[in-house]
C-alpha cells in the first residue's frame, strides 16, 4: 500500500468517525443498526468506529430498554466526560455559576450575592465550581460568562486565561440574550418559529430569533427612556409609560412579524403579566397577531441559557478538533 493510499483511507475515516458523532452529538443516543441505515455505511464500519470512538471516551453505551437481546438495547451517546463547561451567570444582586458536563447535567452549582469585588469574585466561583464538582481544571473545555448591561469582566477573563490553559476557550456574552435564547429552548416560546423577547437589562431591552435561526439570538434594540418599566420595585411602570412600552413593543413587533412575543415577567416591578395582557389586546388589530406569553424568571433562565449555550460551543469545537485528526 503507497502512502497516498494510506493517507486516504485515513483521511476518509476521520470523514467517517465525524460523521458518526456528529450524528450522536446532533439527534441524540443512536444505536449502530440505526447509524448505520442513518449515513448509509456498512454494519462494521460502524462498529469500527464506534468502538474507536469509545475507546477514545468520546461516546458510551446506554441501555434504552430491557430487552433479551442486548445489541437491540445498547445504544451510544456523547460520553458525559467528552466536554466540561463552565458557566458563570451574573445579575444585579447575585452570581450563580455551574459545572456542567456533555450530557447537560449539573455536576455543580454554586450561588452567591454579588459584592463590589466583582472581578475577584468571579475568579474564586470559577474555582469554586470546578472543585465541587470534582472536574480536573486542565479538561475545562469553555468557560462562558453572562453578564448584565453596563457591567464587564475583561480583567476577570484575562485572570481566568492565565490560571487555565490555551485549551479552554473563555468569553463573556449578554446575560438577556442567553436568557432569551432559553426561553426558545426550552421556555415559553420553544415550539415557536420566530419570537421576539422583552425584558429589563436594566433598561427596556429586546432581543429578536427569525424564523428558521434557532438559537441565534439578536439583542436588536435598547430603550432607556424608560426606568421606571425597567425597574424591579412595586409600583413601577404605571400610567403613560405602560402605554408607551405597548407601543413600543406593538411597533417593533409589527416589523419584525414574531410568531411569539416574550414579556419579561420583571417588567413594570414584576407587572409583565399585567402589561403582557395590555399588549396582546393592543396587537390583535394586526391582521395574524402573534401569541403574547410571559418569561420565566430572568436568573434560572439565563443561566440555563448560559449553560446551553456553553455545551453547544464545546461540542461544536470537539467535532472541530477531530477533523485534523489522523487517529483518535
Amino acid at each position: 500500500m503507497t502512502y497516498s493510499s494510506l493517507r486516504d483511507r485515513r483521511a476518509q475515516a476521520r470523514r467517517q468517525e465525524r460523521l458518526v458523532l456528529e450524528t450522536i452529538v446532533s439527534r441524540g443516543a443512536k444505536s449502530a443498526p440505526e447509524l448505520a441505515r442513518e449515513l448509509e455505511l456498512s454494519s462494521s464500519a460502524v462498529y469500527t468506529i464506534l468502538a474507536r470512538l469509545e475507546s477514545a471516551r468520546l461516546v458510551g453505551r446506554v441501555v434504552a430498554r430491557p430487552s433479551r437481546r442486548a445489541s437491540r438495547a445498547v445504544r451510544y451517546d456523547l460520553d458525559p466526560t467528552a466536554v466540561t463547561v463552565v458557566s458563570v451567570t451574573v445579575s444585579w444582586d447575585s452570581v450563580v455559576a455551574v459545572c456542567a458536563d456533555a450530557a447537560g447535567v449539573h455536576r455543580a452549582t454554586v450561588t452567591r450575592g454579588r459584592t463590589p469585588d466583582l472581578e475577584t469574585e468571579l475568579s474564586d466561583l470559577v474555582d469554586k465550581v470546578v472543585a465541587d464538582a470534582g472536574a480536573d481544571p486542565a479538561l475545562i473545555d469553555r468557560i462562558i460568562i453572562g453578564l448584565p448591561r453596563f457591567i464587564t469582566a475583561s480583567h476577570s477573563v484575562e485572570r481566568l486565561r492565565e490560571r487555565f490553559p490555551a485549551s479552554t476557550r473563555i468569553e463573556a456574552g449578554s446575560a438577556f440574550a442567553f436568557r432569551a435564547a432559553a426561553e426558545g429552548r426550552f421556555g415559553v416560546a420553544r415550539d415557536a418559529p420566530s419570537y421576539l423577547m422583552v425584558g429589563a437589562d436594566p433598561d427596556v431591552v429586546f432581543a429578536s430569533v427569525p424564523a428558521g435561526r434557532r438559537g441565534q439570538v439578536e439583542v436588536t434594540g435598547r430603550r432607556g427612556l424608560l426606568p421606571e418599566l425597567a425597574a424591579d420595585r412595586p409600583g413601577a411602570g404605571t400610567g403613560n409609560r405602560v402605554d408607551e412600552l405597548v407601543t413600543l413593543v406593538s411597533s417593533v413587533a409589527l416589523v419584525l412579524d414574531p410568531a411569539v412575543v416574550v414579556v419579561g415577567a420583571e417588567l413594570g416591578g414584576g407587572r409583565g403579566a399585567e402589561l403582557a395582557a395590555t399588549l396582546a389586546a393592543r396587537l390583535r388589530e394586526l391582521p395574524e397577531p402573534p401569541l403574547v406569553m410571559v418569561s420565566r424568571p430572568a436568573l434560572p433562565a439565563a443561566v440555563e441559557g448560559s449553560v446551553a449555550t456553553g455545551l453547544d460551543k464545546a461540542r461544536d469545537d470537539l467535532l472541530t478538533r477531530m477533523t485534523g485528526r489522523s487517529e483518535i
